[in-house]
C-alpha cells in the first residue's frame, strides 16, 4: 500500500486535459482545489485599480496641461520682456520648471504617507507577505517628475518660441 501523496501543478487552461490523464491512468484524485479562485477578487481588483489609475492619469495630464497654458498665457507678457533683456530660452524654461516641479514634489510628500499605510494594509491580507520596498516611491516620484517637466517643456517652448514685438504689441 502507497501512502504517498503527489502535487500536480497544472497551466492555466488545461485543468481538462489533466483531469482526463488522471482518469485514464485511474490515478485517485483525494483534493483539487482551485487556487486561482482565491485571487478572483484581488484580479478584480487589480483591474479596477488599473482603470481607475488611467484615467486619473489622463485626468490630470489634461489639469497640468490646462495649468500650464493658464500660467504660460498669464505670464506672456513676462516671458516677452526677458527675452528682450537677454533671457535665453533655458532661462525662461527653468522659471516655469522651478515652480511645477516645486508643486509636484509637495503634492508627493502630501501624498506619501497615506499611499504606504494603504498599501501596507493591503499587503498585509494575502497569505504570502511581502514588505512595502522603499525604490517604488522615488520611482513614482521619478515618473510623475517625468511627465509634469514633458507638459511643461511643451508649454514653455511655444511660449519660448513666440516673437517678443507681437506679444507686446497684443498688449
Amino acid at each position: 500500500m502507497n501512502n504517498s501523496l503527489t502535487s500536480i501543478r497544472y497551466l492555466p487552461g488545461k485543468k481538462g486535459e489533466v483531469w482526463k490523464y488522471l482518469e485514464y491512468h485511474k490515478i485517485n484524485v483525494f483534493y483539487a482545489y482551485d487556487y486561482e479562485q482565491l485571487y478572483d477578487k484581488e484580479n478584480a481588483f487589480i483591474l479596477l485599480i488599473d482603470i481607475t489609475t488611467f484615467i486619473a492619469l489622463i485626468i490630470g495630464g489634461f489639469g497640468i496641461f490646462a495649468f500650464s497654458v493658464f500660467f504660460a498665457e498669464s505670464r506672456k507678457k513676462e516671458v516677452a520682456l526677458r527675452k528682450i533683456n537677454g533671457s535665453s530660452k533655458w532661462e525662461i524654461q527653468m522659471i516655469f520648471h522651478r515652480q511645477f516641479l516645486k508643486l509636484t514634489v509637495f503634492a508627493f510628500i502630501l501624498t506619501l504617507p497615506p499611499g504606504y499605510f494603504l498599501l501596507q494594509g493591503w499587503l498585509e491580507k494575502f497569505a504570502y507577505r511581502s514588505p512595502v520596498s522603499w525604490y517604488i516611491f522615488p520611482g513614482i516620484l521619478l515618473a510623475c517628475l517625468t511627465v509634469v517637466y514633458l507638459i511643461v517643456t511643451w508649454q514653455t517652448q511655444r511660449i519660448a518660441s513666440i516673437n517678443p514685438i507681437e506679444c507686446l504689441k497684443e498688449e
